[in-house]
């Protein structure tokens, strides 16, 4: 089962350990704890929101005088020992690998972020061995839903917390991108690739398209599929087939390094200014785009629509472009967009190298929901400011709880980073004992630095695990470094204060004692921070479940099974002390490959592949089973014999053979004539008096082989 550990949950927690620059001693207890002001020199950059025509939102960031903040001198210059070693063909086209999933349609919403987020994560799947092309397709109406709609059980310690849409309820003054007195809904509202990843991050999604179909060609069906995901209510908002690990922004890269990604990482994300009326031609070269209404950074604020770039072509001639507004030289960018297959080329076009507006380049990065079992984080919206004292180095650091039923081990953390180049020093305090970040026990051995060579989200597996004891207070703490030699300023990404922008209301909410800054031998919790609205810093912690907390220890006799897609078989968990049966349940980790009765432990392999089923014993101990299904036997036969001779007194075993990838469990072994010869259900055969019969192998499903027996 996987779990969220989110905001809130751990309002009485009191402190988080905290690593500081260079501190590999043994923890010091005398820093402060400070609820008033008392970093004199922070500057705290805002994030500016702004909406264009089309679907897709604008971040730009100032100072606390309005001044805008260019991140356009960070751009990341790998050292040769980080480069992947990738040759750059002239030309690329992930088609060519079935390495990218097929044109979708947005119909008359505003969800193209959407769309390139998920056809990047599909082609990243693929490439990844995830998925194949056939089965990578991922729920865009899921991400788009859960982006723009909060928590509504009031039970959840996450309620109130997200994106939510305002419409008609906007002030006159405020601006609604879809006219005033227009009512604004999840599909219509805009995002950009962070709007994604802020909800990918948190375990929301990606799921399977066929959990949350997405279909709008029509205003009508727009809203069946409203009606659809509004009746799902909560149900659907943490499933997840894939879990989002990483997402590096390549804005401030080269050419060079965007084709290696492509490569290497599937599609990319990306956003431009789109006008196909006006700058879209017709060749025999399929449909080109470049557009000359806007240029220089005006042209990156003006992108209105959100596409995926699926590969290139550096002799792409100039001459393909629109006359009046070619660009210089060749070369041109594939591009996959999301308005089904009768626009563009069967909804492909080149869309220039030169193209001033392409930015928001993003890879969308995703493993396996296997991975890790919880994830604990405060953040429900990502994050909208960010904090640093220029000139230094700038430590921020969360502090949670472990889960009171298990043992845990702590694998990986994550965090964002808003500039290239970022360095790093992460490292992890166990078992806190007062109310200041630093009264931990640091765990050196999972102290682990190193840079991240691109903006955006980032996964960084510790060297070793961190075993954390049950109901324990842990902290994870992250050094920004600053970059003397570039004058990279070291930001900590922050949630900041609610804000209503483009008809959205973001919320941000945080308690006392969940996030921490330090600086100057004082720790400042985030919550209470004078009059400046912190809220919480986006780092997360992955663990895995270990053993349970009690002495009483639940088992199964063997650690596996493999049974047919169509077939059943009951688990039976064992208790070390004697408890009636009833104090065990059962929970399947894919309840779409393999159902479980909750009490009985009776499964059945419902589709191709691997779960793993859960006993839970009354006081949370648990044991898991792993199940592997495989594909209904079309056809079985017998091994080694399909005649056999035997003298009588004596005995043979026989068995069954399965065609590669099929199996069942159960194999029912018969005699026609039981006087001749007998056998038992492991089928062994033994022979009894002369004559012949004819021994039976019947599969779960009725299919059978025979063997012609003999006695002599």
């Amino acid at each position: 089962m996987k779990n969220i550990y989110l905001k809130k949950v751990f309002c009485g927690a009191l402190a988080a350990g905290v690593a500081i620059a260079g501190l590999n001693a043994p923890v010091q207890t005398d820093a402060k704890t400070t609820t008033k002001k008392s970093i004199d020199n922070m500057s705290v950059m805002s994030r500016v929101v702004s909406k264009n025509n089309d679907g897709l939102l604008r971040y730009s960031y100032v100072d606390e005088n309005g001044k805008k903040i260019d991140f356009n001198g960070s751009s990341a210059s790998l050292p040769s020992t980080r480069k992947k070693a990738t040759s750059v063909p002239s030309s690329y086209d992930l088609r060519n690998y079935g390495q990218t999933t097929s044109i979708k349609d947005q119909g008359v919403t505003g969800s193209c972020w959407a769309f390139a987020a998920v056809k990047a994560m599909e082609s990243n799947s693929i490439l990844n061995g995830l998925n194949t092309i056939e089965t990578a397709d991922y729920s865009e109406s899921h991400l788009t839903w859960y982006s723009y709609n909060p928590i509504t059980n009031t039970q959840s310690p996450m309620y109130g917390d997200g994106c939510s849409i305002k419409g008609t309820d906007l002030p006159s003054d405020v601006f609604n991108p879809f006219g005033q007195g227009q009512t604004l809904n999840a599909y219509d509202a805009g995002g950009n690739a962070l709007s994604a990843i802020f909800t990918l991050a948190a375990w929301s999604g990606a799921e399977k398209e066929e959990a949350a179909p997405f279909n709008a060609d029509t205003t009508d069906k727009e809203q069946e599929m409203i009606n659809t995901m509004t009746a799902n209510g909560e149900s659907l908002r943490y499933d997840s087939y894939v879990h989002l690990q990483n997402a590096d922004c390549l804005d401030y890269t080269t050419r060079s390094t965007i084709k290696k990604a492509i490569m290497n990482q599937g599609a990319l994300n990306a956003s431009l200014y789109y006008d196909a009326s006006g700058f879209e031609t017709n060749t025999n070269s399929g449909k080109s785009y470049y557009q000359t209404t806007y240029t220089g950074n005006i042209a990156k604020q003006a992108a209105n629509h959100c596409v995926t770039i699926i590969g290139w072509d550096d002799s792409y001639s100039k001459d393909n472009f629109k006359e009046g507004s070619r660009p210089s030289s060749n070369g041109a960018w594939l591009i996959a967009n999301s308005y089904g297959t009768k626009y563009n080329d069967g909804g492909y076009f080149w869309l220039s190298y030169e193209e001033p507006s392409i930015s928001d380049i993003y890879t969308m990065a995703v493993e396996t929901t296997a991975n890790y079992e919880n994830i604990y984080q405060y953040d429900g919206n990502g994050w909208s400011d960010a904090v640093s004292i220029p000139g230094n180095d700038f430590t921020g650091a969360n502090v949670f709880t472990s889960s009171s039923s298990f043992e845990e081990t702590l694998n990986a953390v994550s965090f964002y980073t808003i500039s290239d180049n970022q360095k790093y020093t992460i490292k992890i305090y166990k078992n806190l004992t007062g109310t200041t970040p630093d009264t931990g026990t640091l765990a050196s051995a999972c102290t682990i630095s190193g840079t991240a060579d691109y903006n955006g989200y980032h996964t960084i597996k510790l060297p070793t695990s961190c075993t954390l004891s049950p109901g324990s207070k842990f902290a994870v703490a992250i050094t920004y470094k600053y970059d003397a030699s570039t004058k990279n300023q070291a930001y900590i990404p922050i949630e900041g204060r609610s804000e209503l922008n483009s008809g959205v209301l973001y919320s941000y909410a945080s308690e006392p004692g969940q996030s921490y800054l330090y600086n100057d031998n004082s720790w400042i919790d985030c919550a209470t921070y004078d009059d400046r609205t912190l809220n919480n810093i986006p780092i997360k912690a992955f663990t895995s479940n270990g053993i349970a907390a009690t002495n009483t220890k639940v088992s199964f006799s063997k650690k596996s099974v493999k049974i047919g897609k169509g077939e059943t078989y009951t688990l039976k968990a064992k208790l070390s002390t004697k408890t009636d049966s009833s104090s065990i349940s059962y929970k399947s980790s894919n309840n779409k490959v393999v159902s479980v009765n909750k009490t009985t432990g009776k499964i059945k392999g419902l589709s191709k592949g691997s779960a793993r089923i859960t006993a839970i014993s009354n006081d949370g101990n648990i044991a898991t089973y792993s199940v592997n299904v495989y594909k209904a036997p079309k056809r079985i036969s017998s091994r080694p014999y399909k005649r056999k001779t035997v003298r009588r007194g004596h005995s043979f075993t026989v068995k069954v053979r399965f065609s590669k990838g099929y199996y069942s469990k159960k194999i029912k072994f018969s005699s026609s004539r039981k006087s001749v010869a007998t056998v038992n259900s492991k089928g062994k055969v033994k022979a009894k008096r002369r004559g012949r019969t004819t021994i039976t192998l019947k599969a779960f499903n009725g299919k059978k082989a025979r063997v012609r027996v003999t006695v002599r």
